[in-house]
Formats: C-alpha cells, sequence, structure tokens
C-alpha cells in the first residue's frame, strides 16, 4: 500500500461561509488522508481576518470545527492547526471546510494520502 507524503491543498479563503478545501467534493477511490497541519496565514497588512475550520464526516451536513471558533488571525500573522485529522476519501468523502472573512487568508494543508 503506497503512502505518499504531500501538500493536500493550498490556495486562498474568499468566502464567509464554510467551503471545501481538500478532498473537493468527489469521492477519491481507495484513499485514506492524515492531515498533519495546515497553515492558515493573514496577508493583508491592516486587516484582521475571521477564520473557522470543520471537518465535515461523509454523507453528513454537521460541521464539526477543529479549530478555535470564529478565530482571529491579524494582519500579518499565521495560524498553524497541528492536530492530526483522519479522512477516509473512498465513499462519501470525508471534508476538510473552511471560511475567511476579513484580510487576505491563503492556507496550505500538509500530510499523507494512503491507498486502502
Amino acid at each position: 500500500m503506497a503512502l505518499t507524503l504531500k501538500i493536500l491543498a493550498s490556495g486562498s479563503l474568499a468566502s464567509a461561509t464554510l467551503t471545501t478545501l481538500y478532498p473537493g467534493d468527489s469521492v477519491v477511490p481507495g484513499k485514506t488522508a492524515l492531515v498533519k497541519n495546515i497553515i492558515i496565514v493573514n496577508k493583508h497588512a491592516s486587516a484582521t481576518s475571521t477564520v473557522n475550520v470543520a471537518i465535515r464526516q461523509q454523507s453528513s451536513a454537521t460541521d464539526i470545527y477543529v479549530a478555535p471558533f470564529n478565530l482571529q488571525i491579524p494582519a500579518g500573522q499565521a495560524f498553524v492547526l497541528d492536530d492530526e485529522l483522519t479522512l477516509y476519501l473512498a465513499t462519501g468523502p470525508d471534508r476538510v471546510r473552511a471560511s475567511a472573512s476579513g484580510g487576505d487568508v491563503q492556507y496550505v494543508i500538509n500530510g499523507f494520502e494512503r491507498d486502502v
């Protein structure tokens, strides 16, 4: 079974409502993932950003918050969520979701993908 260390996802957070960041809303056949960390950076020069990070399991409509709710990230600062999160991708899939308002926010999700 292959184990691949990689950047699972990266990009900008531009929505004040929770949006799927990884793996998207489609099934990833034969895979499971371990998120090692999520790095969130507010690049804005002066505005504070409010960020939320959650997990949604498979076909559930409920988001489970995995970082402080309405986390305030000051301008030019970063937040690292280094709690490990397991995701089953072959059915459903489990998803990492986030939102941001204010600031100029970018994210990187690091971890492993594994064949099941």
